[in-house]
């Protein structure tokens, strides 16, 4: 039973790398001004979190992956122990977090260059409203969304590999786990926020244009809600 863990864990993984990396970055002078504690806050994250981010996700992933393998291995590989079990809130919280990912690379592909972690406006910018931008004007953020509610199920819940293996037993290493998913949160809320703030800028530079798309596309993050 435990082999089936193996999929959703490697695609967990590979989403949230594919969501947390950057596929462009913005020039100095492309970047908006802002003095506001969150842009602070959300432009050291953008280039601290996703490198450590990836790290601490891959070495859970390949320890778990280490814990679930090596008894069907012809030697003793020593690991941590690993559930055996792979419930439906393991499932759907993977699947959240692969479909971050998803969700998170086609912004990329239908935005290509104007997409920076970074809030900018290029010389040359253009308003895309094809996409998963016909859906919601921030899909990225609705990816962001995902993501983080897909990793708290995935490594949360009572069988996650974390709960489960004792590490969390090592209090320092549980008081920085935490401290790093406060940070998701706190990234994520932020995004909520930062939505709004867009959405003037860009009204600001397109004008009629983005009125338009405003009153075909609703909702700024989260369909019929928000």
């Amino acid at each position: 039973m435990s082999l089936l863990r193996l999929p959703f864990i490697l695609s967990a993984a590979l989403g949230m790398q594919v969501a947390v990396t950057a596929p462009h970055t913005a020039a100095p002078d492309e970047r908006v001004k802002s003095s506001t504690f969150r842009e602070a806050f959300l432009a050291r994250t953008a280039i601290m979190s996703p490198l450590f981010t990836v790290a601490l996700i891959w070495s859970v992933a390949l320890l778990e992956i280490s814990a679930i393998l090596s008894p069907y291995l012809p030697y003793n590989f020593p690991s941590l122990p690993a559930s055996t079990n792979c419930p439906p809130v393991f499932i759907a919280g993977s699947l959240l977090v692969t479909s971050a990912g998803l969700l998170r690379w086609q912004c990329y592909r239908t935005l290509g260059r104007f997409f920076t972690f970074e809030l900018s406006v290029k010389k040359d910018h253009r308003l895309v409203t094809q996409g998963p931008y016909s859906v919601v004007r921030h899909p990225s953020y609705s990816g962001t969304l995902l993501l983080t509610t897909g990793m708290l199920l995935v490594n949360a819940h009572p069988e996650s590999w974390l709960r489960t293996s004792g590490v969390l037993d090592f209090t320092p290493l549980k008081i920085f786990l935490l401290g790093w998913a406060s940070v998701m949160v706190a990234i994520t809320t932020s995004l909520f926020a930062r939505s709004a703030h867009e959405d003037e800028l860009m009204r600001k530079e397109f004008g009629a244009e983005w009125d338009r798309w405003a009153s075909t596309v609703r909702y700024r993050i989260i369909p019929g809600i928000y």
